[in-house]
């Protein structure tokens, strides 16, 4: 009996590296690039969408995809979970892979359909730094594929532009990180001013690093959306956190935050700190 039991038990261990194990996909560098590599780890069920990680500064996306709480998460809601590996070298003539339009994201969008097939399913991406300029990049070049986003301590914004379709976004970046803190207030102005479906946090006392408490919300936030997509969430006060009344979010659209429901918003509260 106890032969059996450690046989069984070391199948079942089996399974379950297998199951959260990522698979390596490696591209052919853009001109810019000197490493284009994405970490997938498939959905167990029916995928509903796929999840991007980007790591900061030529950072590997398979310890962002590895970490417990992602994976789960990812299990939980049944999203391929991927992690972006790219890297440039460090020269100011280059663009770099955090400017998606340069290739890089056709790149990222070539390794997804080579690993998970042709069928599209809703983006959410997360991304912190220079994985965080990324994915502005990306989301301001290919909106129509992204359901919603993050973009945490940017390096650097592009400029927003008017369209009709823009999915839900946070824009979040530590108190004590400047000058990105201070770009990142003057981006989600710039946006909310042509009325995007925003999000603003404010980290008190955190620098250029990542947070638990918003990869958190952020979390809480994409699985509100994937559960009602077509939600027409509620308006905060950026200041007050107060609730908005329509009248009051047309008259100051910048001091406007957009949460998908009240579960999210009561995260935000505790958590942004103007």
């Amino acid at each position: 009996m106890k032969r059996e039991y450690l046989i069984l038990l070391a199948v079942n261990l089996m399974a379950a590296s297998i199951a959260t194990a990522s698979d390596k996909i490696s591209l052919v560098p853009g001109a810019n690039m000197s490493r284009a590599d994405i970490y997938i780890t498939r959905a167990s069920g029916r995928s509903v969408g796929i999840l991007i990680l980007c790591p900061g500064h030529n950072g590997n996306g398979d310890e962002m995809v590895r970490e417990d709480a992602w994976a789960a998460f990812a299990q939980q809601e049944n999203l391929d979970l991927v992690g972006l590996s790219f890297a440039s070298d460090d020269n100011p003539q280059d663009e770099g892979y955090f400017k998606a339009e340069s290739g890089s994201g056709a790149l990222l969008l070539d390794g997804l359909r080579r690993a998970l097939g042709p069928a599209p399913r809703p983006l959410f991406l997360y991304g912190f730094s220079r994985g965080a300029q990324f994915v502005d990049s990306f989301v301001r070049w290919k909106p129509e594929g992204v359901a919603a986003w993050c973009a945490y301590s940017a390096t650097e914004w592009e400029n927003p532009e008017a369209r009709a379709q823009e999915p839900r976004g946070i824009i979040a970046c530590g108190d004590e990180d400047e000058p990105n803190y201070s770009s990142a207030v003057f981006q989600f102005l710039r946006g909310r001013g042509m009325e995007k479906p925003w999000t603003w946090v404010s980290l008190a006392h955190t620098g250029h690093s990542r947070s638990v408490a918003l990869e958190n919300l952020v979390r809480a936030y994409f699985a509100s959306l994937l559960l009602n997509p077509g939600t027409n969430g509620l308006w905060l006060d950026v200041d007050t956190k107060n609730p908005l009344a329509p009248e009051e979010l047309r008259e100051h659209p910048t001091l406007a935050s957009w949460l998908p429901d009240r579960s999210v918003a009561e995260t935000w509260k505790n958590l942004h700190q103007p």
